[in-house]
């Protein structure tokens, strides 16, 4: 009995949802679709338009959808559309609404401007059904134009960017592109001219390069910007469908002819013709696969125009992290290599180099940039002056020779194998008279404040104080017990100071250590590193504004600051305080 009642209540319910589905939800639904669908200008999705017609104040012009998806205009001319433009206006007429309905019936169409229309557009979908969309007048307040269109039956209005957008030209409606390639595809151009030549290519592995009238290295920013304003230039007006009258646009006597050849070896062709006749701001440039005469800016002339030197790399040297670097000058022969990732002066004996010195080098030869390229002159350069980078094959260098100063903010220069000069900063030729001691590193402690893992100070009485960093960087006194630290916060003071203690003067070890205080030194300093290396410096006597200092296993004397050393004391001093 009890299963006869559940089954009579679930019957009673599906009954129940059925009725509710049928009589109440799906009108709902169906009353919903409606109501968009009229409220809706263009209810069909945009990519199921295939042809757009569009009769306007300019005339009437039909544009279709191929079998490709390209809009192509086929009246009244032949011709590529604008993808960009076609695609927003098919989605503009799909994503507007009317306004308003002013009467469910338009009778009298002159009074609203609808006959004839000011603009009206004729829709094809692929299922051959069509839709016509007629604006009339604006109305005289707002900013809405009366219309009617072929499925619906009164008088609306609409916004007015519907008449905006669609009331155009038929070169609004036009490709204007003047080329179908895109910049990334090229990989090589040649621009013929009266002058001369000029061939540009891409090396195997993507570098722009110069094949003619010289061989050089391309200026890359220069090149990759021309042929991005190239193939992205737009025809500013379309000047005459053909070439008839050919010498007029300046044709027969071109400006220049560039050729452009794509990855897959495809060939595109402009002809730079004249000056556009009433506007000296344009220029005549042909396609012969387009047909049509364009008139583009000048600035895009000026720029393929622009002397050879133009398209040629300012850049003195290709490499731009060295292994090696070699510099002679007339007093001065030094080379520095990168070991372990860190600079040392191999020559004129080994001594570590300063990074930061060694970079600055570095950054003024690969950032500096060739001011003119002059004629050679045997005169004006030296091979006794030189730079030269090695890369991490080192067979393979560059050799920049440098000259005497043209003023005091150029000094002549050659590239090894160039038959020419050219002009560079002045500021590098001083390198060739800078030595290992302008290149030494000074500081007593040439380690990254990172790198430190413990430090140990002993004072005069022999006392050590030992520091040690945890993994997080976080510091604590070891040692002695007794001892604590008033402020842990004060030990970066005493970083930098270590960071500043550099030495002025060095020389050799000659004379017993205890001539210069080190038997009982006024403080040792030994930092431990992350990987397992130890400086230690023991500071001797002092000497007006200086202190002796001694680096262990060093064979040196060295001369530091006083007042560095006196600031490492004071810190002891204050920070440092008994339990």
């Amino acid at each position: 009995m009890k299963a006869l009642r559940t089954v009579i209540l679930a019957i009673i319910f599906v009954l129940l949802f059925v009725f509710v589905y049928f009589f109440e939800i799906k009108p709902s639904k169906e009353k919903k679709l409606i109501e968009e669908r009229e409220s809706k200008v263009l209810f069909w999705r945009p990519e199921s338009v295939k042809t757009v017609e569009i009769d306007n104040a300019f005339g009437k012009t039909t544009i279709v959808k191929d079998s490709t998806g390209n809009w192509q205009i086929i009246s009244p001319i032949t011709y590529l559309a604008d993808q960009g433009v076609m695609n927003s206006l098919v989605q503009t007429l799909y994503d507007s609404k009317w306004v308003k309905t002013i009467m469910d019936s338009a009778m009298n169409l002159d009074e609203y401007g609808l006959n004839p229309p000011s603009l009206t557009i004729k829709i094809k979908l692929a299922n051959d059904s069509t839709y016509m969309l007629q604006l009339g007048d604006p109305v005289p307040t707002g900013n809405n134009y009366y219309a009617i269109s072929s499925h619906s039956k009164g008088l609306r209005l609409i916004q007015d960017n519907i008449y905006n957008q669609f009331n155009k030209s038929l070169t609004e409606f036009r490709d204007k592109r003047i080329i179908d390639i895109y910049a990334g595809e090229v990989q090589k151009f040649t621009i013929k001219r009266k002058d001369a030549t000029l061939e540009v290519y891409k090396d195997s592995t993507g570098i722009w390069r110069i094949g003619s009238p010289i061989k050089d290295k391309a200026n890359d920013e220069y090149v990759s910007r021309l042929l991005s304003d190239l193939t992205s230039a737009r025809a500013q007006k379309f000047v005459a469908e053909d070439t008839s009258g050919f010498a007029k646009y300046g044709f027969t006597s071109p400006l220049a002819y560039v050729n452009l050849w794509t990855i897959g070896g495809k060939q595109k062709t402009l002809i730079l013709g004249n000056q556009v006749a009433d506007n000296k701001e344009l220029y005549h440039v042909y396609n012969p696969e387009m047909l049509p005469v364009f008139a583009v800016q000048k600035s895009m002339i000026e720029a393929i125009l622009k002397p050879v030197d133009d398209f040629r790399s300012r850049k003195l040297f290709e490499i731009t992290s060295p292994e090696r670097i070699e510099i002679q000058g007339d007093t001065v022969s030094l080379a520095m290599v990168k070991l372990n990732n860190k600079w040392k002066i191999v020559k004129p004996e080994t001594l570590l180099a300063d990074e930061s010195k060694v970079s600055m080098l570095i950054s003024d030869i690969t950032g500096s940039i060739v001011d003119s390229f002059l004629k050679f002159d045997r005169k004006k350069v030296s091979d006794k002056r030189f730079i030269r980078f090695f890369g991490p094959d080192t067979a393979k260098s560059e050799h920049l020779f440098l000259g005497n100063k043209k003023d005091e903010t150029h000094a002549y220069a050659q590239l090894s194998g160039r038959d020419e000069i050219f002009l560079v900063p002045a500021r590098i030729l001083d390198y060739t008279g800078r030595g290992a001691s302008y290149f030494i590193e000074r500081k007593i402690f040439p380690i990254r404040t990172d790198e430190i893992a413990t430090i140990e100070l002993a004072d005069s009485d022999g006392v050590v104080y030992k520091l040690v960093s945890s993994p997080e960087k976080q510091w604590s006194l070891v040692s002695p017990k007794n001892i604590r630290i008033e402020d842990l916060k004060e030990l970066t003071d005493l970083l930098s100071q270590f960071k500043n203690l550099q030495f002025y003067t060095k020389r050799a070890l000659d004379k017993p250590k205890s001539e210069y205080g080190l038997e009982k030194p006024s403080i040792t300093i030994a930092i431990g590193t992350t990987s397992a290396e130890r400086v230690e410096v023991k500071i001797g006597k002092e000497k007006g504004p200086y202190y002796y200092a001694y680096v262990e296993k060093q064979p040196y004397i060295y001369e530091v600051s006083s007042n560095v050393v006196n600031n490492i004391r004071k810190w002891f001093k204050e920070v440092i305080k008994p339990r």
